[in-house]
């Protein structure tokens, strides 16, 4: 059954593409825009990269920060001198 669909599509695309009326127009489009699409497709992955970067070394310096703070002072057990009257 999916063999026979598939088929059918190719065969509706041969149709669509070689219509003599429009066949030729539609495959100057086609010629034009799928180049096109693949280009936006490629730079949009390079940004989605970019920014995939950007996060990770964000993350990195919150991890890389968060190991070197100093540990704050207990004030439990430190011996209080005596003051002088």
């Amino acid at each position: 059954m999916l063999r026979l669909l598939r088929y059918v599509g190719l065969g509706a695309l041969i149709a669509y593409f070689f219509d003599p009326d429009n066949g030729r127009r539609r495959r100057a489009l086609a010629r034009d825009r799928i180049p096109a699409f693949m280009r936006r497709g490629s730079e949009r992955a390079e940004q989605l990269a970019h920014a995939a970067s950007a996060r990770a070394s964000g993350v990195k310096q919150k991890v890389k920060q968060r190991g070197e703070e100093e540990p704050q002072p207990d004030d439990v057990g430190v011996p209080v001198a005596p003051t002088a009257p």
